[in-house]
């Protein structure tokens, strides 16, 4: 994920709020606004230095299963997206008890058994 990306998720996710919440982008006056009841504050992000780079950014999260598309303007983190952070940290401990752990404890275990029957073949 490019530094840029991981900047607008943080963004999208203090638009959003909730874990169920819905951003609308508003192209009229490029920003980016809570879609809320009508009581609740609603937060807004200008996106008018960046909104070049908006659409494909947009498009890549999209990609990358991290937001979804609710209509014409309206978006959502998906729930990777919303727990990012934690999609990454589980992934790596995955790869690691994967790569590392597990080839480890085969080793071992087909240390102990031949050298059990080793034992067993010399008595």
């Amino acid at each position: 994920m490019t530094f840029q990306a991981f900047i607008m998720m943080h963004q999208l996710k203090k638009v959003q709020m909730k874990e169920d919440g819905v951003i609308w982008l508003d192209e009229e006056n490029k920003q980016m606004i809570t879609v809320t009841e009508a009581n609740e504050p609603d937060i807004t992000i200008d996106l008018s230095k960046k909104w070049a780079s908006i659409h494909p950014l947009f498009e890549y999260l999209q990609e990358a299963g991290l937001i979804s598309n609710k209509g014409r303007c309206y978006y959502s983190l998906t729930y990777s997206g919303y727990h990012y952070i934690q999609s990454v940290i589980s992934s790596i401990i995955a790869f690691l008890f994967n790569s590392v752990f597990v080839p480890i404890a085969v080793s071992a275990f087909t240390t102990i058994v031949l050298f059990v029957v080793e034992r067993w073949l010399v008595q």
